[in-house]
């Protein structure tokens, strides 16, 4: 089961470009809950479908880019009875969701730096796979790595959601992306790239002062 979101780019992904990996040694990128990602949520929505997917408070959950586990961590938290692993490229994230599984005590859940491309589960099955905010960031081969991983280890009865953009819905996203991109540049430290990128938002958002549909779709992304 796929589900589509207008999703950012995760750690797993950004850092799987050449150039970038570095980048997320410097700053630190936000990992949240997603709603829609939660076992629970996915298996009402399995269930709509006539399937019958594993009872949560047992399930056992693998998270593909699961950064620095904002996601995956709060659901080992409160799924005692659940098993959960997680999966990151970049080294910095996986320490930091490591860190603070260790202050939290958490018994249930394992979190380890790894590239999707080359990672490997043994015969383990799971009975969700949440890949959250980068099939739509990374190249190809990564793309087909996470459907191998998917058909490789989803249980009988599992349920996988990869998230991804599409389009016409996340064309004007795209549009303030590369405005971003353009301002930004390749020179320079991150912050001084995203100075540079928030700088020219910042200009474009005090030049829009029309009141007519696209005008006001650009200024809420631009917000």
């Amino acid at each position: 089961m796929t589900s589509t979101s207008q999703a950012t780019a995760s750690p797993q992904a950004a850092a799987s470009k050449p150039g970038n990996a570095s980048d997320y040694e410097t700053m630190s990128y936000p990992s949240l809950p997603v709603a829609y990602c939660h076992p629970g949520a996915l298996a009402a929505t399995a269930s709509l479908f006539n399937m019958s997917p594993v009872l949560v408070a047992g399930a056992r959950v693998l998270e593909l880019g699961c950064g620095s586990g904002g996601n995956l961590i709060p659901l080992a938290a409160s799924l005692p009875g659940a098993h959960f692993v997680g999966v990151d490229l970049a080294e910095v994230q996986v320490r930091l969701a490591n860190t603070r599984i260790a202050a939290l005590g958490l018994k249930n859940i394992t979190i380890h730096q790894a590239d999707l491309k080359e990672v490997g589960f043994g015969a383990q099955e799971f009975d969700y796979i949440l890949c959250h905010g980068v099939f739509s960031w990374v190249a190809k081969p990564i793309q087909d790595a996470i459907f191998a991983l998917c058909k490789k280890h989803l249980s009988a009865a599992g349920v996988a959601v990869v998230s991804f953009n599409v389009l016409p819905g996340w064309h004007l996203r795209r549009v303030i992306r590369d405005i971003c991109l353009m301002h930004a540049g390749t020179s320079g430290t991150p912050l001084e790239r995203a100075a540079r990128a928030r700088q020219a938002l910042i200009e474009i958002t005090q030049g829009s002062k029309g009141n007519d549909l696209y005008t006001n779709l650009l200024r809420t992304e631009l917000q």
